[in-house]
């Protein structure tokens, strides 16, 4: 299958609100498919909606490494997770995450500190 019709139809899964199916439709590819950057943006965004944090944090620092718009989005991933460890009452691991998203993306700043969900940080 044509690289362009892969990524198409893991889109096309995410898309559809079907992470799992994508997810394994994405494992079921060779290995240097999956670490492409396509495809490691639907990998991202499919562990982010199954709530796969660990996953999610991984697939963000190596999308994170990308062009400029994948930094940008994986940065506000980080900060997404930062605020949700924070809610579960781990302040020590958002602040992590919120040091992983400026070294990725340091413009990424403002958004941090206007999110009202991080506030008690700061």
């Amino acid at each position: 299958m044509e690289k362009d019709a892969v990524v198409a139809e893991a889109e096309g899964y995410a898309e559809l609100g079907l992470h799992y199916e994508a997810w394994d439709f994405i494992e079921d590819l060779p290995p240097s498919m999956r670490t492409t950057f396509p495809i490691m943006r639907v990998r991202l965004r499919c562990a982010l909606a199954m709530e796969a944090w660990d996953m999610t944090e991984t697939l963000a620092v190596m999308l994170g490494t990308g062009n400029e718009q994948d930094a940008a989005y994986s940065a506000g991933v980080l900060q997404q997770l930062a605020a949700i460890h924070l809610l579960r009452g781990d302040e020590r691991r958002a602040r992590v995450l919120l040091r992983a998203a400026l070294q990725i993306w340091p413009a990424q700043r403002e958004a941090i500190l206007i999110d009202p969900a991080l506030s008690t940080l700061f």
